[in-house]
């Protein structure tokens, strides 16, 4: 079963109102992407997500309806304990968004993947 979840959060009154500005505060709130990012994995204690290294990748908005999308990559870490075989992987994801009332809202979908 899919489990899509809604996030709003409050854009600061001080946030630029720009490009930069929204990427900025994309950047400060990366923590609420790791269950989106990391359902691929299934619960897989091996991986885990590196927050403070999210980079905005690309924003695209409507300037007449505040709708729009970002993408951006983060690591994540696979620790397997044995030599060579430790890595960091970079993940990907675009969200679609619209801005209302000085909130940022979008939906994520943070589905467990289970192998059938």
């Amino acid at each position: 079963m899919q489990n899509l979840v809604e996030y709003s959060f409050d854009i600061p009154s001080d946030t630029p109102k720009t490009i930069k500005g929204l990427e900025g505060f994309i950047k400060s709130i990366s923590h609420v992407f790791e269950s989106a990012i990391m359902g691929k994995f299934a619960g897989n204690r091996e991986y885990s997500y590196i927050a403070d290294n999210l980079e905005v990748t690309e924003i695209n908005i409507d300037p007449s309806t505040l709708e729009g999308s970002f993408s951006f990559s983060v690591d994540v870490d696979f620790f397997k304990g044995c030599s060579g075989m430790d890595a960091i992987l970079s993940e990907d994801l675009i969200v679609d968004f619209n801005i209302k009332n000085g909130m940022l809202l979008f939906v994520l979908d943070e589905t467990l993947w289970e192998a059938n």
